[in-house]
């Protein structure tokens, strides 16, 4: 009976070692999947993004960004400026992608904000910092480039506190660059859409990430101002 009893436990724990064995590997490739599908999307997009690059008057400011500048009407703030924004896109990318850009065309002016995906996966504010100063550093024949601080999360995301004292650290980086390069105007819109380090609730589309109508406007109302009159 004793024996019994242990045998059918024993069957019951390899079981239970295979099933997770096996959903974890189901994660795995579920991952894995996901990372190709946001690949593609990035791969195509910017594919799209580039076709366009060649045929905007000399005048026009590319905007290069995340899912944030993608979703922002960025010509509200001035006709001149083109939405290169991407979705899940990453400063380690957008260094790669802009390298690439400059190879066809180069234009007077740009502008940046990016950031927050790179801190939402793990990466170091340091190697973020030395992503985006790398791609300053490349568009030093520029007159200007628009550089956008990295926006907060609101309090109802998870671990958000833990991501928006990241997001602080970036940002004081950031605003160095604007004493390091003549070119860098520092666009400070966490300083006017956080409160208490927070993305108000107000302010996005219910994700705690990407902002709703009101606090699009309230960004292109800041970068309107920051353009020379």
């Amino acid at each position: 009976m004793t024996t019994g009893y242990f045998k059918f436990n024993f069957l019951i724990s390899v079981f239970a070692i295979f099933a997770l064995a096996y959903l974890g590997y189901q994660h795995y490739e579920d991952c894995k999947a996901g990372d190709r599908r946001v690949s593609y999307f990035i791969d195509n997009t910017e594919i799209i993004l580039r076709r366009q690059l060649m045929d905007i008057p000399e005048t026009a400011i590319p905007f290069y960004g995340d899912s944030l500048v993608h979703g922002l009407a960025v010509g509200r703030a001035d006709p001149s400026f083109q939405n290169f924004g991407i979705g899940h896109d990453h400063t380690k990318n957008l260094y790669r992608r802009v390298q690439e850009d400059l190879k066809h065309r180069k234009l007077s002016n740009y502008a940046i904000a990016i950031g927050i995906n790179d801190l939402s996966r793990g990466v170091a504010v340091d190697d973020i910092y030395q992503n985006i100063e790398a791609t300053i550093n490349s568009l030093k024949f520029a007159e200007s480039v628009y550089l956008h601080t990295v926006l907060p999360v609101s309090a109802s995301r998870t671990k958000a506190g833990e991501l928006n004292e990241k997001v602080r650290d970036v940002n004081e980086s950031l605003s160095k660059l604007s004493e390091k390069y003549e070119n860098v105007v520092f666009v400070n819109t966490y300083r006017e859409l956080a409160i208490d380090g927070f993305l108000p609730e107000h302010l996005h589309i219910g994700d705690g990430l990407h902002l709703n109508s009101e606090g699009s406007r309230k960004w292109i109302k800041i970068l309107s101002s920051a353009l020379p009159r």
